[in-house]
Protein backbone atom coordinates (compact mmCIF):
# COMPACT_ATOMS: atom_id res chain seq x y z
CA UNK A 1 0.00 0.00 0.00
CA UNK A 2 2.89 2.44 0.70
CA UNK A 3 4.38 2.29 -2.81
CA UNK A 4 1.26 3.52 -4.73
CA UNK A 5 0.78 6.28 -2.13
CA UNK A 6 4.36 7.57 -2.51
CA UNK A 7 4.16 7.32 -6.29
CA UNK A 8 1.00 9.39 -6.25
CA UNK A 9 2.74 12.19 -4.30
CA UNK A 10 5.87 12.20 -6.48
CA UNK A 11 3.80 12.64 -9.61
CA UNK A 12 2.50 16.08 -8.55
CA UNK A 13 4.48 19.07 -9.93
CA UNK A 14 3.75 22.03 -7.67
CA UNK A 15 3.85 22.33 -3.87
CA UNK A 16 0.36 23.89 -3.39
CA UNK A 17 -1.19 21.30 -5.65
CA UNK A 18 0.89 18.63 -3.96
CA UNK A 19 -0.63 19.42 -0.54
CA UNK A 20 -4.16 19.10 -1.91
CA UNK A 21 -3.32 15.98 -3.83
CA UNK A 22 -1.68 14.43 -0.75
CA UNK A 23 -5.02 14.54 1.06
CA UNK A 24 -6.70 13.07 -2.00
CA UNK A 25 -4.10 10.31 -2.13
CA UNK A 26 -4.63 9.49 1.54
CA UNK A 27 -8.40 9.20 1.00
CA UNK A 28 -7.86 7.04 -2.06
CA UNK A 29 -5.43 4.83 -0.13
CA UNK A 30 -7.89 4.40 2.75
CA UNK A 31 -10.65 3.51 0.34
CA UNK A 32 -8.54 0.64 -0.92
CA UNK A 33 -6.85 -0.40 2.33
CA UNK A 34 -9.81 -0.44 4.72
CA UNK A 35 -12.05 -2.81 2.76
CA UNK A 36 -9.08 -5.11 2.23
CA UNK A 37 -8.42 -5.26 5.96
CA UNK A 38 -12.12 -5.71 6.77
CA UNK A 39 -12.20 -8.71 4.48
CA UNK A 40 -9.41 -10.39 6.44
CA UNK A 41 -11.69 -12.21 8.88
CA UNK A 42 -10.09 -14.26 11.66
CA UNK A 43 -9.83 -17.96 10.91
CA UNK A 44 -12.10 -19.90 13.29
CA UNK A 45 -11.66 -23.16 11.43
CA UNK A 46 -10.64 -26.30 13.28
CA UNK A 47 -11.94 -28.73 15.88
CA UNK A 48 -13.01 -27.25 19.22
CA UNK A 49 -14.31 -28.49 22.56
CA UNK A 50 -15.54 -26.68 25.67
CA UNK A 51 -12.85 -25.85 28.24
CA UNK A 52 -15.19 -26.85 31.08
CA UNK A 53 -18.64 -28.35 31.34
CA UNK A 54 -21.62 -27.47 33.52
CA UNK A 55 -25.08 -28.98 33.14
CA UNK A 56 -26.72 -25.71 34.27
CA UNK A 57 -26.23 -22.55 32.24
CA UNK A 58 -25.34 -19.48 34.32
CA UNK A 59 -25.05 -15.76 33.70
CA UNK A 60 -21.66 -14.07 33.30
CA UNK A 61 -21.61 -13.24 37.03
CA UNK A 62 -22.46 -16.83 37.97
CA UNK A 63 -26.07 -16.08 38.87
CA UNK A 64 -29.20 -17.88 37.73
CA UNK A 65 -30.88 -16.36 34.64
CA UNK A 66 -33.88 -14.09 35.41
CA UNK A 67 -36.64 -16.60 34.75
CA UNK A 68 -40.27 -15.55 34.97
CA UNK A 69 -42.27 -17.37 37.70
CA UNK A 70 -43.84 -20.04 35.45
CA UNK A 71 -40.52 -20.83 33.75
CA UNK A 72 -38.69 -20.88 37.11
CA UNK A 73 -41.23 -23.35 38.54
CA UNK A 74 -40.91 -25.64 35.53
CA UNK A 75 -37.10 -25.47 35.69
CA UNK A 76 -37.14 -26.36 39.40
CA UNK A 77 -39.31 -29.42 38.75
CA UNK A 78 -37.01 -30.64 36.02
CA UNK A 79 -33.90 -30.19 38.16
CA UNK A 80 -35.59 -32.13 40.98
CA UNK A 81 -36.31 -35.00 38.57
CA UNK A 82 -32.73 -34.90 37.29
CA UNK A 83 -31.42 -35.13 40.87
CA UNK A 84 -33.39 -38.37 41.25
CA UNK A 85 -31.98 -39.77 38.02
CA UNK A 86 -35.27 -39.35 36.14
CA UNK A 87 -34.63 -37.84 32.70
CA UNK A 88 -37.93 -38.86 31.12
CA UNK A 89 -38.82 -35.17 30.69
CA UNK A 90 -35.75 -34.64 28.47
CA UNK A 91 -36.06 -36.01 24.93
CA UNK A 92 -32.32 -35.49 24.39
CA UNK A 93 -31.24 -37.51 27.43
CA UNK A 94 -33.94 -40.16 27.17
CA UNK A 95 -34.36 -40.60 23.40
CA UNK A 96 -31.31 -38.90 21.84
CA UNK A 97 -33.38 -36.16 20.19
CA UNK A 98 -31.34 -33.32 18.67
CA UNK A 99 -30.04 -30.80 21.19
CA UNK A 100 -31.16 -27.29 20.28
CA UNK A 101 -29.52 -23.89 20.59
CA UNK A 102 -27.59 -23.03 22.64
CA UNK A 103 -27.39 -26.46 24.30
CA UNK A 104 -25.55 -27.99 21.36
CA UNK A 105 -22.83 -25.34 21.84
CA UNK A 106 -22.30 -26.24 25.51
CA UNK A 107 -22.27 -30.05 25.64
CA UNK A 108 -18.86 -31.73 26.28
CA UNK A 109 -18.32 -33.07 22.75
CA UNK A 110 -16.08 -31.66 20.05
CA UNK A 111 -17.28 -29.85 16.95
CA UNK A 112 -15.57 -28.69 13.79
CA UNK A 113 -15.96 -25.23 12.26
CA UNK A 114 -15.74 -25.10 8.48
CA UNK A 115 -15.42 -21.46 7.39
CA UNK A 116 -15.94 -19.86 3.99
CA UNK A 117 -16.47 -16.19 3.05
CA UNK A 118 -20.25 -16.68 2.80
CA UNK A 119 -21.08 -19.16 5.55
CA UNK A 120 -19.89 -21.27 8.45
CA UNK A 121 -20.81 -24.84 9.24
CA UNK A 122 -20.60 -26.36 12.71
CA UNK A 123 -20.17 -30.12 12.48
CA UNK A 124 -20.85 -31.76 15.85
CA UNK A 125 -19.46 -35.09 16.93
CA UNK A 126 -22.46 -35.76 19.17
CA UNK A 127 -25.03 -37.61 17.06
CA UNK A 128 -23.53 -36.14 13.88
CA UNK A 129 -25.59 -32.95 14.08
CA UNK A 130 -24.75 -29.80 12.16
CA UNK A 131 -25.50 -26.10 12.26
CA UNK A 132 -25.38 -23.57 9.44
CA UNK A 133 -24.64 -19.83 9.70
CA UNK A 134 -25.11 -17.65 6.62
CA UNK A 135 -22.88 -14.58 6.39
CA UNK A 136 -24.66 -13.03 3.39
CA UNK A 137 -28.17 -12.87 4.87
CA UNK A 138 -30.65 -15.56 5.95
CA UNK A 139 -31.08 -18.31 3.40
CA UNK A 140 -34.17 -20.37 2.73
CA UNK A 141 -31.87 -23.36 2.53
CA UNK A 142 -31.63 -23.18 6.33
CA UNK A 143 -35.39 -23.32 6.94
CA UNK A 144 -35.23 -27.00 7.88
CA UNK A 145 -32.79 -26.36 10.76
CA UNK A 146 -35.51 -26.35 13.42
CA UNK A 147 -33.50 -27.46 16.43
CA UNK A 148 -30.51 -25.17 15.88
CA UNK A 149 -32.69 -22.38 14.48
CA UNK A 150 -32.09 -20.06 11.58
CA UNK A 151 -28.81 -18.17 11.89
CA UNK A 152 -27.25 -15.24 10.06
CA UNK A 153 -23.93 -13.64 10.90
CA UNK A 154 -21.55 -10.82 10.13
CA UNK A 155 -18.07 -9.75 11.15
CA UNK A 156 -17.67 -6.86 13.59
CA UNK A 157 -13.92 -6.22 13.48
CA UNK A 158 -12.42 -9.39 15.02
CA UNK A 159 -15.72 -10.80 16.32
CA UNK A 160 -18.21 -12.96 14.49
CA UNK A 161 -21.74 -11.89 15.44
CA UNK A 162 -24.42 -14.56 14.95
CA UNK A 163 -28.13 -13.95 15.47
CA UNK A 164 -30.32 -17.05 15.75
CA UNK A 165 -34.10 -17.30 15.93
CA UNK A 166 -36.92 -19.69 14.98
CA UNK A 167 -35.62 -22.30 17.41
CA UNK A 168 -37.81 -25.24 18.33
CA UNK A 169 -38.86 -25.44 21.98
CA UNK A 170 -35.93 -27.46 23.25
CA UNK A 171 -33.93 -26.80 26.45
CA UNK A 172 -31.23 -24.20 26.98
CA UNK A 173 -29.12 -26.56 29.11
CA UNK A 174 -28.81 -30.15 30.30
CA UNK A 175 -30.88 -29.36 33.41
CA UNK A 176 -33.96 -28.49 31.37
CA UNK A 177 -34.11 -24.67 31.29
CA UNK A 178 -37.11 -23.79 29.11
CA UNK A 179 -37.62 -21.14 26.45
CA UNK A 180 -40.42 -20.02 24.16
CA UNK A 181 -40.60 -19.76 20.34
CA UNK A 182 -39.68 -16.07 20.74
CA UNK A 183 -36.14 -16.86 21.88
CA UNK A 184 -33.40 -14.89 20.11
CA UNK A 185 -29.77 -15.79 20.73
CA UNK A 186 -26.99 -13.37 19.77
CA UNK A 187 -23.45 -14.75 19.86
CA UNK A 188 -20.14 -12.91 19.70
CA UNK A 189 -17.31 -15.32 18.87
CA UNK A 190 -13.72 -14.12 19.07
CA UNK A 191 -10.27 -15.64 19.39
CA UNK A 192 -8.60 -14.78 22.68
CA UNK A 193 -4.86 -14.08 23.03
CA UNK A 194 -4.47 -17.49 24.72
CA UNK A 195 -5.78 -19.16 21.52
CA UNK A 196 -9.11 -20.16 23.09
CA UNK A 197 -12.38 -19.28 21.39
CA UNK A 198 -14.82 -17.17 23.40
CA UNK A 199 -18.56 -17.29 22.76
CA UNK A 200 -20.51 -14.54 24.53
CA UNK A 201 -24.20 -15.34 24.22
CA UNK A 202 -27.08 -12.94 24.81
CA UNK A 203 -30.60 -14.30 25.35
CA UNK A 204 -33.81 -12.40 24.69
CA UNK A 205 -37.16 -14.10 25.34
CA UNK A 206 -39.88 -11.94 26.94
CA UNK A 207 -42.11 -14.96 27.57
CA UNK A 208 -39.43 -16.75 29.60
CA UNK A 209 -37.11 -14.12 31.12
CA UNK A 210 -37.70 -10.86 32.97
CA UNK A 211 -34.83 -9.24 31.05
CA UNK A 212 -32.13 -10.13 28.52
CA UNK A 213 -29.04 -11.80 29.97
CA UNK A 214 -25.64 -13.11 28.90
CA UNK A 215 -23.32 -16.02 29.47
CA UNK A 216 -19.82 -16.87 28.22
CA UNK A 217 -18.66 -20.27 26.97
CA UNK A 218 -15.04 -20.90 25.98
CA UNK A 219 -13.55 -23.59 23.76
CA UNK A 220 -10.05 -24.89 23.21
CA UNK A 221 -8.74 -26.20 19.92
CA UNK A 222 -7.91 -29.87 19.99
CA UNK A 223 -4.59 -31.10 18.55
CA UNK A 224 -4.15 -30.80 14.80
CA UNK A 225 -5.15 -33.93 12.95
CA UNK A 226 -7.89 -34.87 15.42
CA UNK A 227 -10.90 -36.23 13.60
CA UNK A 228 -14.45 -36.27 14.81
CA UNK A 229 -15.70 -39.77 15.53
CA UNK A 230 -19.10 -41.22 14.70
CA UNK A 231 -20.74 -40.72 18.05
CA UNK A 232 -24.18 -42.30 17.68
CA UNK A 233 -26.14 -41.65 20.84
CA UNK A 234 -28.66 -44.48 20.40
CA UNK A 235 -25.85 -47.02 19.95
CA UNK A 236 -24.74 -46.56 23.56
CA UNK A 237 -27.82 -45.19 25.36
CA UNK A 238 -28.48 -48.52 27.13
CA UNK A 239 -25.01 -48.58 28.66
CA UNK A 240 -24.20 -44.90 29.28
CA UNK A 241 -25.90 -41.48 29.46
CA UNK A 242 -26.80 -39.72 26.23
CA UNK A 243 -24.41 -36.92 27.20
CA UNK A 244 -21.37 -38.04 29.18
CA UNK A 245 -20.32 -35.06 31.30
CA UNK A 246 -16.57 -35.83 31.27
CA UNK A 247 -16.26 -36.61 27.57
CA UNK A 248 -14.48 -33.32 26.81
CA UNK A 249 -11.55 -34.52 28.92
CA UNK A 250 -10.81 -37.28 26.39
CA UNK A 251 -9.50 -34.80 23.78
CA UNK A 252 -5.76 -34.42 24.26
Amino acid sequence: MKKPFRTCLRSEPAAPVKRVTAAACILAWLAVALPARAAEAPDLGGVWVVTSYAHEIKMVDGGTPPLLPAAASLYAKRKASLAKGDVSYDAVASRCAPAGMPRIMTIPYAFQIVQTPRRLAFLFEWNRLYRRVDLDGPSRAADDLQFTGRSSGHWDQDSLVIVTGQIDETFLDDAGMPHSPELKVTEHLRLRPDATLENRMRFEDPKTFRAPWETIVTYRKVPAGTRLGENICLDRLKTSPAIEKDHYLTYR
